[in-house]
């Protein structure tokens, strides 16, 4: 992508002069390049696939591992669905945005570093002109990033909520009919539904706003770099060639869209975040058993007792996912 442009801009100065020699030399050296180029696209999609499956597989036996080792108070207190939903798609997040999401980021780093040093190295009045029209979007870049972390990290959380109480309630159908309780579950549905839809409705006007200063900023920043590079052009003592201009126009159109891509990337590595603490979160909770529930914490008398009778007076008892309708009494 970097070797494109600057090749296009030498082939159309040496196509003007009529120069074939030339054209030969650097269609052999732009093949060249395009075949290592490709080599080094398999060797880097390979390691990024590799790496995307091993850190997959960790991630998934850690949380499992450290989730099911759990005491039981612990399941009492969360929800099936939330845990389902961590392990599910906040570890997919987390996934995505390390290995493709700094991936992305790094190779446009490289690849914006590159195309500056090519133009600076041409032209510095080309390249001071190319960053001052790049600047806004530079600014907005970020706080747009912000924004989107934001609303997504609230949609995150409280979707996971809403698909927790679905999950609990398909789960404990047989509960909710025996006890008539259809009402209570589809109004706690309600409620976090209601509050997805409040926070997607605002995330959808932020989204509105910043995609329309995107364009406004983009557009402006096209329409610059044309009038700058064709009045550059015009100008009789200019050294400017038509391959250059050609040349600047590629190397801008791909800092647009790399600067596009570069939002987006933010975006998925600004996600990590959220669903990293709150992975790390359900992992690292502590809950300790209480009473005897291995054969460590018994005591002799209570190992070597074999006979007894044990009564049972004013039992209480309510399901923990229906905390709010008792089965049991006084009994």
């Amino acid at each position: 992508m970097l070797a494109g442009p600057y090749y296009l801009g030498k082939i159309i100065d040496a196509f003007v002069a009529k120069d074939d020699a030339t054209i030969d030399a650097i269609g052999r050296e732009a093949g060249i390049i395009v075949l290592f180029g490709i080599l080094c696209l398999v060797i880097n999609n390979y390691i990024k696939a590799r790496a995307t499956e091993i850190l997959g597989f960790t991630l998934r036996d850690m949380f499992f591992s450290s989730i099911i080792k759990k005491s039981v108070s612990f399941f009492d207190q969360r929800k099936t669905g939330e845990i389902l939903s961590r392990l599910s798609g906040d570890s997919e997040i987390v996934l995505h945005g390390l290995t493709n999401g700094i991936s992305i980021m790094l190779m446009s780093v490289f690849l914006l570093c590159g195309i500056a040093f090519v133009i600076f190295s041409q032209s510095s009045e080309m390249a001071t002109a190319t960053l001052l029209m790049m600047l806004p979007i530079c600014i907005l870049a970020p706080i747009s990033s912000r924004l989107f972390q934001f609303t997504s990290k609230k949609t995150t959380t409280v979707r996971s909520e809403m698909s927790s109480v679905a999950t609990e309630a398909f789960g404990n159908i047989r509960t909710i009919k025996a006890f008539a309780s259809e009402k209570e579950a589809m109004e706690a549905f309600k409620d976090k539904n209601d509050a997805s839809f409040l926070i997607g409705y605002t995330g959808v006007i932020y989204r509105a706003w910043m995609d329309g200063f995107w364009q406004w900023f983009m557009t402006g920043a096209q329409i610059g770099m044309i009038w700058y590079a064709a009045k550059m052009f015009a100008e009789d003592d200019n050294e400017v060639t038509t391959g250059q201009i050609i040349e600047y126009f590629s190397y801008n159109f791909i800092i647009i869209g790399q600067v596009m891509g570069f939002t987006e990337t933010l975006n998925a590595i600004f996600a990590i975040k959220g669903a990293f603490y709150e992975m790390s979160k359900l992992i690292l909770e502590e809950h300790e058993q209480e009473g005897f529930h291995d054969e460590k914490h018994m005591t002799d008398e209570i190992r070597t007792c074999s006979t007894g009778n044990v009564e049972l007076k004013a039992v209480n008892f309510k399901y923990p996912s229906m905390p709010n309708v008792p089965v049991l009494k006084d009994i």
